[in-house]
């Protein structure tokens, strides 16, 4: 068999300029070039599609599976990171609703979790939080937790009826 690398095909998640993704940082859409577009866009939209497509047809084979994308609420207000980053991720609602209406009969759901403003990640500044100072009016007064959000796919991802569905997390920021 032969590797990645011998067939040509780029990793999905790694463009082949160097990105540092652990360092987000807001930029207006001025600021945005082809090479951090192209870059986001395959780290949000790209990756997560060569993944369900290599895992779907398994999925759908033994009649059951569960996709579940991790989105941001940013895809459904433009968010705070730039144009860039809620485009991918708009983009990757699109491919929730296109992949669930094709596998659903089969078992498969493929359902989107947008979470926003969850505390002890990379995407908000160091200090967001701190002495009550938050970044955005959260209706419940305070960031999420990566525990909250992990519960939340738990949720999604053992409710065999639930697909096709983006389902925010934010602390009822974005009421819909």
């Amino acid at each position: 068999m032969r590797t990645r690398d011998e067939r040509h095909i780029p990793h999905p998640a790694r463009p082949p300029h160097r990105t540092d993704h652990r360092r987000i940082r807001r930029l207006a859409w001025a600021d945005i070039d082809v090479e951090t577009w192209d870059a986001t866009m395959a780290v949000n939209v790209r990756a997560p599609f060569l993944m369900a497509q290599a895992a779907l047809p398994g999925m759908v084979g033994r009649g059951w599976g569960r996709v579940l994308f991790i989105s941001s609420i940013a895809a459904l207000n433009g968010g705070i990171i730039g144009p860039h980053y809620a485009a991918g991720k708009a983009a990757l609602h699109g491919l929730t609703h296109s992949l669930a209406a094709g596998v659903a009969a089969a078992g498969v759901t493929v359902n989107a979790l947008a979470p926003a403003l969850i505390g002890g990640t990379r995407i908000l500044p160091a200090e967001a939080g701190e002495g009550g100072k938050l970044p955005a009016p959260i209706p419940v007064g305070r960031l999420g937790t990566p525990d909250e959000v992990a519960a939340m796919a738990v949720s999604m991802v053992t409710n065999g009826y639930l697909t096709n569905k983006v389902i925010t997390l934010d602390g009822g920021l974005y009421p819909r």
